[in-house]
Parts: C-alpha cells; sequence; structure tokens
C-alpha cells in the first residue's frame, strides 16, 4: 500500500511533467504544405489576415504561428487586430 507521501509526489510529478515531448520541429516548408502559409523564392512567408483575408507577412519563428490567430496590422479607423 502507498503511503500518503507517494501518492502526493506521484501526482505532484504528473501535474509538473511536459504535455507533449518534443519531436519534428516544425518549418515554413510544412506550414506551407499544409496550407496555412505561403514562402516565396526570396523566403519571405505570408500568411492570411483573419481580419480582413489579406495576405501579409509573418514575423515569427514557425514554431510560434498559429494560423488561426494571424492578424495584420495595418492600423487605420478599424484596424484587423482584435
Amino acid at each position: 500500500m502507498k503511503s500518503i507521501e507517494d501518492w502526493t509526489r506521484e501526482l505532484a510529478e504528473a501535474n509538473n511533467a511536459p504535455k507533449h515531448k518534443p519531436g519534428v520541429s516544425v518549418t515554413w516548408e510544412m506550414l506551407e504544405y499544409a496550407g496555412e502559409v505561403s514562402v516565396d523564392v526570396l523566403g519571405r512567408v505570408t500568411a492570411r489576415c483573419q481580419g480582413c483575408g489579406d495576405w501579409t507577412e509573418v514575423d515569427c519563428d514557425p514554431h510560434q504561428f498559429d494560423a488561426a490567430y494571424h492578424y495584420c496590422n495595418k492600423g487605420g479607423p478599424s484596424p484587423c487586430c482584435p
């Protein structure tokens, strides 16, 4: 039978464990193949803005990018940023 100390230690370890193990690192080419971004011949990456639908430049690393949260920052009276 486990002691209360063993139970609490195991629960703490389970709660602090990483949710997913590092695996394949995401690249712009993978995201382009998935249809989330477009990469031109110069290596510039663009994605569709969720606000206006225009293709705008992406300024983050591939592992940080999420197409559902990509907004352009055109500014003006009604900027696309939520």
